[in-house]
């Protein structure tokens, strides 16, 4: 981004914030976190839900798959 469009429109790098509700404020039940939190050195997570277990893993791709 050059010199001129940053000083005519500073807020257009800065990221916009994720899971605000209309106030600006975090939206109740919602929580952010990233898969390298979920999994730290794991492959796998088995994820219980309801009585039914899921699972959740990592591709050699890195993309995310969810089974039953």
């Amino acid at each position: 981004m050059d010199v001129i469009t940053h000083a005519l429109n500073p807020a257009a790098k800065k990221p916009k914030p994720q899971n605000l509700g209309v106030s600006g404020l975090p939206q109740q039940g919602v929580m952010h976190t990233t898969s390298q939190a979920l999994f730290r050195s794991a492959l796998e997570i088995h994820i219980q839900h309801d009585g039914v277990l899921y699972r959740l893993r990592k591709t050699s791709l890195g993309k995310l798959i969810l089974t039953k």
